[in-house]
């Protein structure tokens, strides 16, 4: 590929959000998304078990929940 050229697409407005946190930050995520969740409630949400739990339960937001970590969600979500 050419220097000059360029690769055009469009970014969809609805986001894919992958939330995620070792368990000593699951709170300091879930405060994250308490804060923002004005933004956050557009866009299609997911994240490990306990994490997508505990913001589902805390925010009310929407949040798929793939399995616990150690059972191999990352691979669950970068598929």
């Amino acid at each position: 590929m050419l220097q000059d050229e360029y690769i055009s697409f469009t970014i969809e407005k609805q986001k894919h959000i992958a939330l995620i946190a070792h368990d000593s930050k699951k709170k300091e995520l879930v405060d994250w998304v308490e804060a923002n969740k004005h933004i956050l409630k557009n866009h299609f949400l997911c994240g490990t078990g306990t994490t997508a739990r505990m913001i589902a339960d805390r925010t009310e937001l929407p949040v798929y929940a793939y399995i616990c970590g150690p059972l191999g969600c990352d691979q669950q979500i970068g598929s």
